[in-house]
């Protein structure tokens, strides 16, 4: 109820704006333009654009409901200024073409293009992306990880264990044969960046 309260006030102050506007402008001869009418050449006027944004939140809970008890979970939800939705999901095993185009059918089913106009993108998180999320990283135990904590500093090696505080790298260090494995251990609220390295050996 609170919600709907929020929307049906915006609305309101949003046309007693625009008439205050329209009023406003007529006292300097401009009149506001009406759809269908030619007012002619000689008469300056204005029009005024309302654009309804996207609610990203309402996105981000329906994918949920939609990926909800399956292998694929939704990293992030972008909404730009022009209702350009992006969503980004992952998979514990992968994510196909085929799921990107099952999920961008549904969300595109929630939503109403005669209300508010909208471009959606449904795709996966690029090898190259950061991690965001603890199941990405349970996902990705036993590869290669570089990391950069808060201080700035870069670590890289393997991956190793993944709990609700943080994860585990094996790295090596030293130089030649004098090189040793050492585990560190990162609280997630410890690291600015950690990404997937690949490996084409």
């Amino acid at each position: 109820m609170l919600y709907i309260g929020c929307k049906t006030f915006f609305f309101f102050i949003l046309f007693v704006s625009s008439r205050i506007l329209c009023n406003f402008a007529t006292l300097f001869g401009v009149k506001p333009c009406e759809a269908g009418v030619d007012r002619g050449d000689d008469v300056p006027y204005f029009c005024i654009f309302i654009v309804f944004m996207i609610d990203k939140e309402f996105v981000r809970k329906e994918v949920e409901k939609e990926l909800a008890g399956g292998d694929l979970f939704l990293v992030d939800v972008k909404v730009g200024r022009n209702n350009e939705i992006g969503i980004f999901i992952d998979g514990d095993r992968g994510v196909t073409i085929q799921d990107c185009v099952d999920l961008s059918r549904a969300i595109e089913n929630k939503l109403d293009r005669e209300k508010e106009d909208f471009e959606l993108n449904v795709s996966s998180c690029g090898i190259e992306e950061p991690l965001k999320l603890k199941r990405q990283y349970l996902k990705n135990i036993g590869r290669q990880i570089e990391v950069e904590n808060i201080e700035g500093e870069k670590f890289s090696g393997l991956l190793a264990e993944v709990d609700e505080d943080g994860f585990s790298v094996v790295c090596k260090v030293g130089k030649g044969r004098t090189k040793e494995e050492v585990k560190r251990v990162f609280g997630f609220d410890a690291i600015k960046t950690s990404r997937i390295v690949i490996s084409f050996k």
